[in-house]
């Protein structure tokens, strides 16, 4: 149905802008001494998968497409409309999960961190998720997981993950790099083991929570910018806090146009206040980069961001 766009997507990233929040997605070249200058896609405008192939196509990559889903059928406006007389799948924290954290924070663009790690570095972690008989991107947020505990007022509580789902196929828009991401919840419990976190996130893409709150943003999104609004403000009353945001890409290395020497680039999404700290993990040219940001309403964000993102890549390293 035509009523259902890509404007009744942006409202609600436009209406978190508006609240205080910067929803967005950081991407930047990997410069020799390390550095990064991070340019900023709205998701207003881009998902994360958009805005990697954005910039990778402004300089010189051959990047002719966008990834789509493999896992994910699409429903109906109608069976989209009929999940709002259901509870909902998952229960957040009605308490912020995150030690020093100021629920009155005013809202400011987070400066993400990013590590490339060596090849043969690469190659260890990939032994080690093959070891353990998972896949890459559950064995990295296995690690991540343990990783931001001391970031947590109880490192003993179930943490809640926002997990991004690419739509793309069964969603179209007319521009490819468009949003067309919804995600879900994972509920992830300390003690898990590599494989316990690989059941937990397949089992929950089965419930087809990504598409619940995909017809949320639509049908919500279809009376405006207030309606958004005030659905994000009652969200808010309730808490509803979610741990942290993961974002894994895989392996992603296109090649360069001119056929020169491709740069090393990375992406990080962003840290919300309701979702103080997010990561992405990919391959790219065959090494793996790891990035991570923490909300500053969190005290020492960067500090923190920078020790969590230490801890994670020694997780990862470590032998299983």
């Amino acid at each position: 149905m035509m009523i259902f766009t890509h404007e009744n997507v942006r409202r609600w990233f436009a209406e978190m802008r508006r609240l205080g929040d910067w929803p967005e997605t950081a991407c930047g070249k990997i410069e020799a001494d390390g550095s990064i200058k991070w340019k900023y896609f709205s998701h207003e405008d881009y998902d994360g998968i958009g805005a990697i192939v954005q910039i990778l196509r402004e300089n010189g990559f051959d990047v002719p497409s966008t990834p789509e889903t493999r896992r994910s059928r699409a429903k109906s406006a109608w069976w989209g409309l009929k999940q709002f007389t259901k509870p909902p799948l998952t229960v957040l924290d009605s308490q912020p999960p995150w030690k020093d954290y100021d629920r009155d924070f005013a809202g400011e663009r987070v400066v993400p961190q990013a590590i490339c790690l060596s090849r043969q570095d690469t190659q260890r972690i990939a032994s080690n998720a093959k070891r353990q008989k998972v896949f890459p991107n559950s064995f990295q947020l296995w690690a991540l997981d343990r990783a931001i505990s001391p970031l947590l007022v109880n490192e003993w509580a179930p943490r809640h993950w926002m997990i991004p789902v690419n739509l793309r196929g069964p969603v179209q828009w007319k521009r490819d790099t468009a949003n067309h991401s919804s995600g879900m919840w994972c509920r992830i419990k300390p003690g898990y083991s590599p494989a316990d976190v690989q059941r937990t996130t397949l089992a929950q893409l089965k419930t087809d929570e990504h598409w619940v709150i995909w017809w949320q943003f639509q049908w919500i999104g279809l009376f405006g910018g207030h309606a958004v609004r005030q659905a994000l403000l009652a969200s808010k009353r309730g808490g509803n806090y979610t741990t942290a945001t993961f974002v894994s890409v895989g392996d992603f290395s296109p090649k360069k146009l001119d056929g020169s020497d491709p740069d090393l680039w990375c992406a990080a999404p962003c840290a919300m206040r309701n979702s103080a700290i997010s990561a992405g993990a990919g391959s790219f040219q065959g090494r793996q980069i790891l990035a991570l940001g923490v909300n500053p309403a969190v005290k020492d964000a960067r500090l923190r961001a920078a020790e969590t993102l230490e801890r994670w890549r020694q997780l990862l390293m470590e032998d299983q």
